[in-house]
């Protein structure tokens, strides 16, 4: 994305982090899952 490597200048590395894990989490446990949760009509 246009702003993957931005850092506003209020985070630190405890937001780089949080930033990180979200990004992560999505990656792993929601983008495979998507159609299923589209059909459920959980999104």
């Amino acid at each position: 994305m246009i702003l993957d490597n931005y850092r506003g200048t209020w985070e630190d590395e405890d937001t780089s982090e949080l930033r990180k894990l979200t990004r992560e989490f999505i990656a792993n446990e929601i983008t495979p899952h998507q159609e299923r949760f589209a059909q459920q009509h959980r999104v």
